[in-house]
């Protein structure tokens, strides 16, 4: 998971433009982005992830950034 986040947050999986779309609001809600659940619009309280699991198993993915 921390490969996958340092690879989102550095531009080796999605274009930057794409990422800034996709990690910040992107319903009436203001809780959704493009598959990430989003908090925050901008500054230290922003963060986004996804959370998920199967009998068994459980992860709770989220990505804290400061700018």
């Amino acid at each position: 998971m921390l490969k996958f986040a340092a690879a989102l947050e550095s531009g080796k999986l999605l274009p930057p433009a794409l990422k800034e779309q996709a990690t910040h609001f992107q319903t009436k809600g203001k809780w959704y982005g493009f598959g990430f659940a989003v908090s925050g619009d901008t500054g230290p309280e922003h963060w986004y992830g996804h959370g998920g699991g199967a009998p068994g198993m459980n992860a709770d993915f989220r990505v804290f950034r400061s700018r």
